[in-house]
């Protein structure tokens, strides 16, 4: 069997998924959806999916910047090569040396604490989605004055704290490129 049959199911699974309990309303986000902008992006063409057998491809997007406004999620079934904590330790290092893409990932075998991960009930591969810090930056903060994260656990809003300390950072070295981009071009004249 060919690769592209061999992943057809992983492939249905995950958009019907995506549309059943990632775009629909929920009573934990505020009554939105655990993605507000997933079935709009998806609708325009700005999400992609792969199925990849290492973690190589998320480092070739970061590295070479993914377009503005597009979102790759990556459906990983070798995530038992690691253990928990090893991809623990590989997703904290990816957002550490961030680039200005951020890395979320879901791994079956970590706790399934929120409604739309136990209804995803599937274990035969990790979710990695890899998205412009800036982008999910300022996502985030219009969905904080929605009531969105009202009833998020204290561990996930440290997370989202983290991040945006991360986005700012980032912001702050592009700001530099940009002003020392700027200051080249002019001596160049």
């Amino acid at each position: 069997m060919g690769e592209r049959n061999k992943h057809s199911p992983l492939i249905k699974d995950f958009s019907q998924w995506m549309q059943d309990h990632v775009a629909r309303k929920s009573p934990l986000y505020n009554n939105m959806p655990p993605c507000p902008f997933a079935a709009r992006a998806m609708a325009r063409g700005e999400v992609t999916l792969s199925i990849i057998e290492d973690l190589e491809p998320i480092a070739i997007i970061k590295t070479y910047s993914p377009q503005v406004g597009m979102s790759h999620i990556f459906l990983w079934p070798n995530f038992r090569d690691m253990s928990e904590d090893e991809f623990d330790d590989w997703l904290y290092e990816q957002n550490e040396n961030n680039f200005g893409h951020w890395v979320m990932a879901f791994d079956p075998r970590a706790d399934r604490e929120f409604p739309v991960w136990q209804a995803f009930n599937q274990d035969d591969y990790a979710i990695l989605l890899v998205q412009s810090l800036l982008e999910i930056s300022e996502a985030s903060a219009n969905l904080s004055n929605t009531g969105y994260y009202r009833h998020m656990p204290d561990h996930i809003l440290e997370h989202i704290a983290n991040r945006e300390v991360k986005a700012h950072a980032w912001n702050e070295i592009e700001k530099r490129l940009q002003s020392q981009g700027k200051e080249t071009c002019q001596e160049e004249r």
